[in-house]
């Protein structure tokens, strides 16, 4: 009798150890990824509830970086300010035609960049591209070469082009309850690793879609775009909303990547597999 009452106590406490480092693990991974990692988060934007009016135009976005904030998303031009909206549960931005927000950092020669983004397309007509982030310089966005990511239609499908340097590279398969160019709201990542090694990575909703070869980036703008491939974007583009977006200066592991994708698929309510932290 003692034997089995001592058995119960061992199970009981060794379930509740398992419970509690559980519970404070999703308390850790939450923390880290609300708040960054500190030694490489550059930026990251969202609206708080109530932050601004629906319909109000922004001209600037506060850096929401808790620890030194250093780089506001601008846009001075009247008719290229996105505007401020929401729906039952988040808050977003609104991008039309040329609008775009601009952020002070020069992404050239920097390696190991890491770009999250919750964002939905509303329409690809064919011909369009649908700018969501770039430093691209050349003087049509049809052959960007710089970094960036962008959604294009090719009269059949939609594709997702993310730019690495001297190239783009076309992504037009993906996993189930992963894909960013559905008309729901997804999480994008961007990870530009290694130059000349085929290390870098795309993840949407939790799971990798791809992985790209980095090649040297030094004739990109020398600040970045949201909601824009550029701070100078053609008509090409299209309508887009923009929940969440945030940039890091640092190599991220797998549960890096996994640990933020958690967060933000929850926080903003995505639809998604279970992700689950190595």
């Amino acid at each position: 009798m003692e034997d089995n009452i001592e058995d119960y106590v061992k199970k009981a406490i060794a379930k509740a150890d398992t419970s509690l480092k559980n519970y404070f693990n999703h308390q850790l991974n939450n923390t880290i990824a609300e708040h960054g990692y500190p030694n490489s988060l550059v930026c990251v934007f969202y609206l708080d509830n109530n932050q601004f009016n629906n319909g109000a135009k922004i001209s600037k976005l506060p850096d929401k970086k808790s620890f030194f904030p250093s780089y506001d998303a601008n846009q001075n031009t009247d008719s290229r300010k996105p505007t401020a909206d929401d729906d039952l549960y988040l808050s977003y931005l609104n991008f039309r035609e040329k609008q775009c927000l601009t952020v002070n950092y020069n992404l050239n020669g920097k390696t190991n960049l890491n770009v999250f983004i919750v964002f939905r397309i509303l329409e690809v007509p064919d011909g369009k591209i649908i700018g969501i982030f770039g430093n691209n310089n050349s003087s049509d966005d049809l052959t960007a070469t710089d970094r960036f990511i962008d959604i294009t239609h090719d009269g059949t499908n939609r594709q997702l082009r993310i730019g690495y340097g001297s190239g783009h590279e076309y992504i037009t398969g993906f996993p189930s309850k992963a894909s960013p160019v559905t008309l729901n709201f997804s999480l994008l990542s961007v990870h530009y690793n290694s130059v000349q090694v085929n290390d870098s990575l795309v993840y949407c909703n939790g799971k990798c879609v791809a992985n790209f070869t980095e090649e040297s980036n030094t004739g990109g703008e020398d600040t970045f775009s949201i909601g824009s491939i550029s701070s100078k974007p053609s008509s090409f583009n299209s309508l887009k909303q923009i929940a969440y977006f945030s940039l890091y200066h640092g190599r991220f592991s797998r549960k890096d990547i996994l640990i933020q994708h958690k967060y933000l698929c929850e926080k903003y309510k995505i639809v998604h597999d279970t992700i689950v932290i190595p």
